[in-house]
């Protein structure tokens, strides 16, 4: 063979620079969707929770004022809604007195992510007579 002759082709080493630099690209994707996933999922259950929350505003606003008191005690839980992982529903009345026009109620709901970290939110609205 003569060595004026331009080799065609790739060496051993330019292909395992190529399949090496193309595994990182590929992993990196990868990785990115997987915290893409985590990101959506976690959206998906404060969506839910939010729902759940809004769901137990509406019964409250619905309920007439005099039984309030009887069906939600103060520091009250209400059962999951929307089968949200260790998701927890609190009335509470900040000033205690239950017979105050118009009456300060605070909705919480707490739950947890996929990371197993308690998430919580709430809502304070007021009632009238």
């Amino acid at each position: 063979m003569n060595s004026s002759q331009a080799q065609s082709g790739m060496s051993l080493v330019e292909l395992i620079v190529s399949m090496s630099i193309l595994s990182v690209v590929l992993l990196s994707m990868i990785y990115g969707m997987l915290i893409n996933n985590r990101m959506q999922h976690n959206s998906r259950l404060r969506d839910r929770a939010i729902a759940d929350m809004e769901s137990v505003r509406e019964r409250l606003l619905s309920t007439p004022f005099e039984d309030l008191a009887t069906l939600y005690p103060n520091n009250s839980t209400i059962p999951a809604l929307n089968n949200v992982p260790g998701e927890i529903i609190t009335i509470t009345y900040p000033n205690g007195d239950l017979t105050e026009d118009p009456l300060r109620i605070l909705i919480t709901v707490q739950w947890k992510n996929n990371l197993n970290a308690t998430i919580s939110r709430s809502l304070e609205l007021l009632k009238k007579k």
